[in-house]
């Protein structure tokens, strides 16, 4: 529960342990407030368990998890670097490996790898070479000494990764969806959420069809659209952009909120979509 996360990562970070992990995850990876927060700032604040009393925490750690298949969910997705391993094999813990003290012989080698790392950062500053690398949120500082150094190296940009994460999430899929359905349906004239949800056959038209299929597999209620659900739904993505679409309100209709698509233009989108 985000209680919970918020409780556990207070108190290891209190600890300054240099890595927390998520091993074996069952399920995706959950956008809880706190996690999202010591994934993009600096530092946390929570209350101590057990005291009346808050503190304010570092979050410089490294943070892991692993599990089957799993993925970051929501605004997880721009603070994770998806890493994929795949064995190619029916029974994976059956592998043999040609070093198989791989672990300890790092961990009693420590310096010298960190050496390499820090070397392969240190030729790239001291290269003055000029990388192109789309700027990225409030990670500057892993462009300039994790991102641009692979880019130089003639490696992937890692941010591949994190963007076809981002593109395929459950949830900007579901707004994706939902933009496109409603503007095919309403263009961009204002509509209430009662006039969105008539069910089909009382409007047999395709696009009716396809909107009122969407909706209720965000908001079902049975047989029906749960209208106070589905209003809610969008109010909290109001203003989010999925290709180049968003949610606007417009004015009350009969005491009713009424919401329209607008089709942003591509000098106003800033960043080319991947």
């Amino acid at each position: 529960s985000s209680e919970e996360c918020d409780k556990l990562l207070l108190s290891l970070l209190r600890k300054s342990v240099p890595v927390i992990e998520f091993d074996n995850l069952t399920g995706d990876i959950t956008p809880y407030a706190s996690l999202c927060t010591a994934l993009s700032s600096p530092n946390i604040n929570g209350r101590i368990l057990g005291r009346s009393e808050t503190q304010t925490v570092s979050t410089r750690a490294l943070m892991l998890s692993s599990g089957n298949n799993v993925e970051p969910l929501g605004d997880l997705t721009r603070r994770v670097v998806p890493i994929t391993i795949q064995t190619n094999v029916e029974i994976p813990v059956n592998r043999s490996f040609r070093n198989p003290t791989l672990v300890s012989d790092v961990r009693n080698r420590r310096e010298h790898y960190v050496s390499l790392a820090l070397t392969v950062i240190r030729a790239f500053i001291e290269s003055d070479a000029e990388v192109s690398a789309q700027p990225f949120g409030c990670y500057h500082q892993w462009t300039e000494w994790c991102r641009k150094p692979l880019i130089w190296l003639g490696f992937d940009d890692p941010l591949i990764s994190v963007m076809r994460s981002m593109n395929n999430d459950p949830e900007r899929e579901s707004l994706r969806r939902a933009l496109g359905a409603w503007q095919a349906m309403f263009g961009s004239t204002p509509t209430t959420i009662n006039q969105a949800s008539i069910e089909p056959f009382e409007d047999d038209r395709e696009e009716r069809k396809t909107l009122w299929n969407v909706l209720h597999e965000i908001a079902p209620d049975g047989q029906r659209i749960n209208h106070r659900r589905l209003g809610r739904w969008i109010a909290s993505r109001r203003g989010r952009i999925v290709r180049g679409l968003r949610f606007v309100q417009g004015p009350q209709q009969a005491h009713s909120n009424t919401w329209f698509v607008e089709q942003i233009s591509a000098e106003t989108k800033g960043v080319k979509e991947s």
